[in-house]
């Protein structure tokens, strides 16, 4: 039997489509497809990006475009990391490749002037980059001194593992992103 937390995400999407209302609901579609279709633009016209499938909704997926002015991912990720932004990385898995997520909410078009010009900078940071390889020593590393501020060879690492470790070990990095001085229960 399930307890009230399955709940949870349905009763705070009730209260914010009965707080915004019908109007302000559209409005937020209208504001989170407009910027979505502002970075598509943005990331289909730099070197070395390609994204990932036919964006629907408010998720961008881009990858690597093989060449000589390919992005890595991963080092795109850790280059938007420094103009302020953050975008998810997502190892490799079966036939998909790694790939930086960048989620699009209605706060994106607050910022989207600011979002495009580091996206580019970053782009051009990263092109032409060697990709980030496993370092199994970092495991030590971070459970001696935690995450490094670049999380490139970590992801890196983490998507070499083996499936049956990989999991726990993913969880073990987001709970250091979340919670870095381990003070959450």
């Amino acid at each position: 039997m399930l307890g009230s937390r399955s709940a949870t995400a349905l009763a705070a999407a009730w209260a914010v489509i009965h707080r915004l209302g019908m109007t302000g609901y559209r409005g937020a579609v209208e504001r989170i497809a407009a910027a979505t279709d502002h970075l598509t633009r943005t990331l289909a016209g730099l070197p070395g990006l390609r994204i990932v499938g036919e964006p629907f909704g408010p998720l961008i997926a881009v990858a690597s475009d093989p060449g000589p002015d390919a992005v890595d991912p991963f080092n795109f990720i850790d280059a938007l990391g420094e103009h302020g932004f953050l975008a998810q990385a997502q190892p490799a898995f079966r036939n998909i490749p790694r790939s930086a997520h960048l989620t699009v909410t209605p706060v994106t078009a607050d910022v989207i002037d600011d979002l495009t010009a580091a996206i580019t900078a970053a782009a051009e940071a990263a092109r032409g980059k060697p990709a980030p390889q496993a370092n199994l020593a970092l495991v030590e590393q971070i459970a001696a001194e935690g995450l490094p501020e670049n999380l490139a060879e970590v992801m890196a690492t983490l998507e070499a593992l083996p499936p049956e470790v990989a999991p726990g070990a993913l969880v073990q990095v987001l709970a250091g992103l979340i919670d870095p001085e381990g003070s959450l229960p």
